[in-house]
């Protein structure tokens, strides 16, 4: 379960945390650990997959470890989570499958943040020279051209 905590009010920070334990449990625990009173916020269904590609979605939000400054973009993040009993399971998938299915659209997600990364990077030590920055991809210029399309990088 993901859950998103905020620390002291509206404007206090939020936690981004996973537990596989009781959320009321979890709660608990880090209310123990806080001066400040603990609001949950939301909580979904999740892994700790999903929870780091929270984490680095938001990054440029990170105070410290998993708290984020409550800006704009987190809160209105944190509100279009639907609320657990809300969310309806697709009745002709089994868990299983819908397990993969979240874990592959993740892992598809991580992969083009990276891929997108290494070609930026590699377009701009190659003065935005295709052909150069795709042999030192180890690319063909045509396997270059597909990930800049499917990408949708603008070079």
């Amino acid at each position: 379960m993901i859950y998103f905590i905020q620390s002291g009010g509206d404007d206090g920070p939020i936690k981004i945390g996973l537990t596989e334990r009781d959320l009321c449990k979890r709660v608990k625990e880090l209310q123990t650990a806080s001066p400040y009173p603990l609001t949950l916020l939301a909580a979904a269904h999740g892994t700790a997959v999903e929870e780091i590609v929270l984490h680095n979605k938001f990054k440029h939000l990170q105070m410290e470890g998993e708290w984020f400054k409550p800006e704009k973009e987190l809160i209105e993040y944190v509100e279009s989570i639907p609320a657990i009993s809300d969310v309806s399971v697709v009745p002709e998938l089994t868990e299983e499958q819908i397990e993969e299915k979240l874990k592959t659209s993740v892992l598809d997600e991580i992969l083009q943040e990276v891929e997108t990364e290494y070609i930026n990077y590699a377009m701009k030590k190659q003065n935005w020279n295709k052909s150069k920055a795709a042999e030192v991809l180890g690319l063909t210029l045509r396997q270059m051209r597909y990930k800049i399309d499917k990408l949708k990088l603008n070079f």
